[in-house]
């Protein structure tokens, strides 16, 4: 039994060894298949080239536009500002020449209800 298992095994190594001696040779088919993955590679890699350059030129146009909008926005900020300072001037401007007249008013009324006691009555009532 030794006898024979030895020979199996002397068989397996003489096989092994045969099947490593003996390469795969390296086919025409093998290489034409390779020149064409290769030219494939090429041709994707200069598409890649292409979408990044397009993706470039559309990255600049879109931070153009931005600073525009930017731009923009910040004319619209000062014109709101200016409103709101021609408001407030307005509104001041508006505002004086009724509060003399008040003032003056309220003068007038004060002379007379020193005059007049039921005007001096209703000008407590009121609060002036």
């Amino acid at each position: 039994m030794k006898y024979l298992i030895s020979i199996i095994l002397v068989f397996i190594s003489i096989n092994l060894l045969y099947s490593q001696i003996n390469e795969v040779r390296f086919t025409l088919d093998d290489r034409d298949c390779l020149i064409r993955v290769e030219e494939q590679v090429k041709a994707l890699t200069a598409r890649i080239d292409d979408m990044n350059l397009r993706i470039y030129e559309i990255d600049n146009r879109m931070n153009n536009r931005i600073d525009d909008l930017k731009n923009l926005i910040y004319v619209v900020i000062a014109g709101i500002f200016v409103l709101i300072g021609f408001v407030i001037w307005d509104r001041r401007s508006t505002v004086a020449p009724v509060a003399r007249d008040i003032r003056k008013i309220k003068a007038i009324l004060e002379e007379l209800s020193e005059k007049n006691t039921d005007l001096k009555e209703i000008l407590k009532r009121v609060a002036l």
